[in-house]
């Protein structure tokens, strides 16, 4: 937190009778004094936590004298602690449900009233404050830093973390499991990306793995590791998101007129065989004119949304009528649920769609012999011909586009056979989670699960 010291001057017309109008002010003057945005909003969201006497005493603190910022970020760190802990019955075991970023948050909805109803008591932490339907539950606390201060490594309560970010600070004594978010062998990157991400699960103690391609992929990242911090374990858990999307999309499942186009991240050595930073502009406009009675829906990876390749395709089309951005960083499922069929490349994202809704994916591939040459051992590559087909340019693009407008329906043959095929714990990775909680606590293992 870069801020200046809040001194008695600044905070004097906050009046001390009124609670509400205590926080209100409170708020204000701790976040006018940060430069970042993002930070005030989460400073903002931090005080609407805590209780009316903490409160009160903080502003009376900050009105004896003036309070350096490192001073003050060591108060709401003591006051979020207690204030969480309070939130919470001791006898119980406590789980944190971790959201590092606004990515990935839908991949493990409906855990939270799961582990409630199991008798856990369930704590949301959030690293970043963006305004979604998570930062509403009663039990959702900013737990992100503050200045060289991480919030949540001072929750020493906690029995149990589970994210689907690998994230870095994590409370002290808990268990972690980290979720992961992709359904498929997707690619990771190239050999710093990959050493870079088996590095930080050796922070963890679960890895919670949807498919066995996915368990071999990591089970060889984790093998390449010395370290002896924690002793990894594989799970072969399923697909929450997916679980829970095919409800959806068949609750909600629109026929509508609409492609969409949903590239990979960049970076993380993916150049050379991603379509965004090359490609983007010219599939997203092949697109349009291939399907001239279609809206295009264009939905970068959320990591890549501030990116300049993403600005300037947003600036050339924003204009045309069919063209529409879908900058929803926490969940896709409305448009998923209303595209005719998805435009991808090596995005993990694809085989989401397709495994949801059944619908076909175009996979991109302008350059496969690199793709070949560095991910031809995975699955991922292998599969893509079992939920739709692969095109080398923009020529082939237009026609397959073509092929699948003409389609009736347009729906992939063997997908739900290849669906029960692939995952583990079909349509029940949710339970089966909640059944393992005490185990993951307890630090145990179970039947089936890969030890590194």
């Amino acid at each position: 937190m870069t801020c200046r010291p809040v001194t008695r001057s600044r905070t004097r017309s906050a009046p001390a009778c009124e609670v509400g109008a205590v926080r209100e002010v409170l708020a204000g003057s701790i976040s006018s004094y940060v430069d970042d945005r993002a930070m005030a909003e989460a400073l903002k969201y931090l005080l609407g936590r805590f209780r009316d006497s903490d409160v009160v005493a903080l502003a009376d603190q900050l009105l004896d004298g003036a309070m350096s910022p490192d001073d003050l970020a060591r108060e709401l760190c003591r006051i979020q602690r207690e204030t969480v802990r309070a939130s919470i019955d001791a006898a119980r075991k406590t789980i944190v449900l971790l959201y590092p970023t606004p990515t990935y948050r839908e991949h493990i909805a409906g855990l939270a009233d799961l582990l409630r109803a199991s008798g856990f008591n369930v704590v949301i932490a959030l690293g970043v404050v963006c305004g979604d339907r998570f930062e509403r539950d009663a039990q959702a606390y900013y737990a992100g830093t503050l200045g060289s201060l991480s919030l949540i490594e001072a929750w020493d309560f906690v029995d149990l973390v589970v994210t689907p970010v690998l994230a870095t600070e994590l409370p002290p004594r808990a268990k972690r499991v980290y979720v992961l978010h992709d359904i498929h062998a997707s690619p990771l990157g190239d050999e710093r990306a990959v050493s870079d991400i088996a590095g930080r699960l050796c922070a963890y103690d679960y890895v919670y793995a949807p498919s066995p391609p996915v368990v071999d992929v990591f089970a060889r990242l984790l093998a390449s590791q010395t370290t002896d911090a924690r002793r990894t374990r594989i799970v072969p858990g399923g697909y929450m998101k997916l679980d829970r999307f095919i409800a959806d999309f068949a609750a909600h499942r629109r026929d509508a007129k609409s492609i969409v186009y949903a590239p990979t991240v960049t970076g993380y050595g993916l150049e050379g065989v991603g379509s965004l930073a090359a490609m983007g502009d010219a599939i997203v406009g092949t697109l349009l004119a291939a399907a001239p009675d279609h809206e295009v829906i264009f939905r970068p990876h959320p990591h890549t949304l501030g990116t300049r390749e993403v600005q300037d395709i947003v600036d050339r089309y924003r204009s045309h009528p069919r063209f529409t951005l879908d900058a929803n960083a926490s969940s896709y499922s409305d448009t998923y649920a209303r595209a005719r069929f998805m435009v991808s490349d090596i995005s993990g994202t694809a085989f989401t769609y397709a495994l949801a809704t059944l619908r076909p994916v175009i996979f991109c591939s302008f350059n496969e012999e690199e793709v070949q040459r560095r991910f031809g051992h995975l699955r991922y590559v292998h599969d893509r011909h079992r939920i739709g087909s692969v095109v080398h340019d923009l020529s082939q693009l237009s026609a397959a586009v073509c092929r699948l407008l003409g389609a009736d329906p347009t729906s992939v043959s063997g997908v739900e056979a290849y669906r029960r095929e692939l995952l583990f714990n079909p349509g029940l990775a949710h339970e089966y989670f909640v059944g393992q909680c005490p185990t993951f606590i307890a630090g145990g293992t179970g039947p089936g699960w890969v030890e590194r």
